[in-house]
């Protein structure tokens, strides 16, 4: 019988923006303000985890698929425009609406194709 801690896994995932989308970055600049260009929020993901190996990293990117009404309502759940005032909570949604309405890959369109970045890392128990 082997002495020590039992043996195991830790799987991690998640969600984020892709950062090659501009309108998309455009979009987060506007309902994060505070946040600068260089976000580095999900670079937190630590390759070195106590009492774990890391035994595989990978980025899976996809897009979803979202009407631009739906868009704009997740926007209006992020805290930031949930505690403004209703006058920069209008202001910050008709700023994100301008995003969808200049950009390329948005104008014109019901349904848009939100790239996102699934970020999975595999740990081994050491």
């Amino acid at each position: 019988m082997r002495a020590g801690p039992p043996e195991g896994a830790l799987g991690l995932l998640w969600n984020r923006s892709d950062p090659t989308c501009t309108w998309d970055r455009a979009c987060h600049r506007i309902a994060h303000p505070a946040v600068s260009e260089a976000d580095a929020t999900t670079d937190g993901t630590a390759e070195e985890l106590p009492h774990f190996e890391l035994v595989r990293r990978e980025e899976i990117h996809w897009a979803e698929r979202i009407s631009r009404e739906r868009h704009l309502r997740r926007w209006a759940t992020v805290s930031s425009l949930l505690v403004a005032e209703e006058s920069t909570r209008a202001r910050m949604l008709g700023e994100i609406g301008a995003v969808l309405d200049s950009s390329v890959d948005t104008c014109g369109r019901e349904m848009l194709d939100l790239p996102q970045v699934t970020d999975v890392y595999v740990y081994r128990r050491a």
